[in-house]
């Protein structure tokens, strides 16, 4: 199966993006798919195909690297694309009150052991809220890419296991496994 990991996002942040999407989806309606309501959330790792009788072993290696955070808190900071050569997403630029990309970096070397196919590169938080399928102007891409959010910020519950299922109509999320703080 197909899996990553992710915190869930509130109501209230999920209306948020939702409401980005509308404003840029009026300004961009071809060469963007964007985001469905219920996919949006903030990916910690994509583990890649993963063998189904794993689900226990990631949440016990979620389970150690996270036990001692009490609090997960993201700032929005920024429109964005992503990667910045050739971008291919359109994400929500997000900064943390803890040094989230070390922590993720030592739950990725312990993934790693049992998930090998696990993506490994720096981590930046972030909302995707549009995947590229075009080419987007550049007087768009100028005028709002780089659009200054304001300082809203927002608390994450829980960290998620989601297996991925592909279809024609775009990808569709199944929880497996919930760890709350």
């Amino acid at each position: 199966m197909r899996a990553f990991l992710a915190f869930k996002l509130t109501d209230e942040i999920r209306d948020f993006a939702v409401e980005a999407i509308s404003s840029f989806s009026s300004i961009l309606p071809f060469g963007v798919k964007w985001v469905e309501t219920e996919n949006l959330h903030v990916t910690l790792s994509f583990l890649g195909d993963v063998n189904e009788n794993l689900v226990d072993e990631i949440y016990d290696i979620v389970e150690e690297v996270f036990s001692q955070i009490d609090k997960i808190e993201f700032k929005m900071e920024v429109i964005e694309l992503i990667p910045a050569k050739k971008p291919s997403l359109i994400c929500i630029k997000l900064s943390c009150n803890i040094l989230i990309d070390k922590i993720v970096g030592t739950m990725n070397k312990k993934l790693s052991r049992i998930c090998p196919n696990i993506d490994i590169k720096s981590y930046k938080p972030h909302i995707t809220i549009g995947r590229i399928k075009g080419v987007i102007p550049t007087p768009v891409m100028n005028k709002y890419i780089g659009y200054l959010l304001s300082d809203y910020k927002f608390r994450v519950p829980e960290i998620t296991l989601f297996k991925s299922t592909l279809s024609k109509k775009g990808p569709h999320y199944i929880p497996l496994f919930d760890y709350e703080f």
